[in-house]
């Protein structure tokens, strides 16, 4: 989760169930809300403090492309589309 960095700091997130639970309310759209009440161990503030911090589009771009990029032949794939 090195990506996503505090905005200000450049530090890594000291609260990874924070940033996972973040990340996971954006890709499901469940909203932070929603999520805090459906996990445990994280409040609906700490998320929105997370998102706020250290959630924002760059980080989501490369995550993403190294996801792609861990997987054989999914260049070739895509290139083919």
């Amino acid at each position: 989760m090195t990506a996503f960095t505090n905005l200000r700091t450049g530090e890594n997130c000291p609260n990874e169930s924070a940033l996972l639970a973040t990340i996971l309310a954006d890709a499901t759209n469940l909203g932070l809300a929603r999520m805090a009440a459906a996990s445990q161990g994280v409040t609906c503030d700490q998320l929105v403090w997370t998102q706020d911090a250290y959630v924002r589009e760059e980080p989501w771009f490369w995550q993403e492309k190294s996801a792609i990029d861990l997987q054989p032949g999914a260049r070739r794939r895509a290139c083919s589309a």
